[in-house]
């Protein structure tokens, strides 16, 4: 009878742990990985969150795409490579091309590809529905406020779509980019 019993408890055990979501138990190895983004920053005294996706192809890219609430259409894409860092405002049409040593002296924090492809990837393999990041954590100034909040993990594979950027669209320099953030 104990035998049974015991036999039946195993059998329950190993199919409460099968219920878990496969997803999260092969991010460890996965080439792919993607997302639900919530970034909240400080605005004019309050908080402003927006919504939006990350997508990241391992050793190739990172994408990170902000959409404008309630419209649902994509404000803000950073397109981060091993090559270069593109931040794309699609309301106001500009663009800045970056290379990542420029960035990483630029930054106060520092910028690195593998680090910020390492501290999605970790966050996905922290086996949580919900990861929250801080502005130090992803190499911004420790004086920044805000939050990033990452969760539905994936690593089902995707087509990566590269940033298309017509004629419409200017180049900003370093300067007219640091302008044109909100201020705190």
């Amino acid at each position: 009878m104990k035998t049974k019993a015991s036999l039946l408890w195993l059998v329950l055990v190993v199919l409460w742990t099968g219920c878990k979501s496969p997803e999260l138990a092969t991010v460890a190895d996965a080439r792919y990985l993607s997302a639900k983004v919530k970034l909240t920053l400080p605005h004019k005294g309050n908080e402003s969150t927006v919504n939006g996706s990350l997508r990241v192809i391992a050793g190739e890219c990172i994408q990170l795409s902000f959409l404008v609430p309630m419209v649902r259409s994509e404000a803000v894409r950073i397109e981060m490579t091993p090559e270069y860092v593109l931040i794309i405002d699609r309301t106001e049409r500009r663009y800045i091309r970056i290379s990542p040593q420029t960035l990483h002296t630029k930054l106060s924090g520092g910028y690195n590809y593998n680090r910020m492809e390492r501290l999605f990837m970790s966050a996905a393999l922290k086996k949580r529905k919900r990861v929250t990041l801080t502005p130090r954590e992803l190499g911004l100034p420790t004086t920044a406020k805000g939050r990033m909040v990452l969760s539905r993990f994936s690593n089902r594979t995707f087509t990566r779509r590269p940033s298309q950027l017509s004629q419409r669209y200017k180049q900003v320099s370093w300067r007219e980019f640091t302008e044109m953030l909100p201020k705190r």
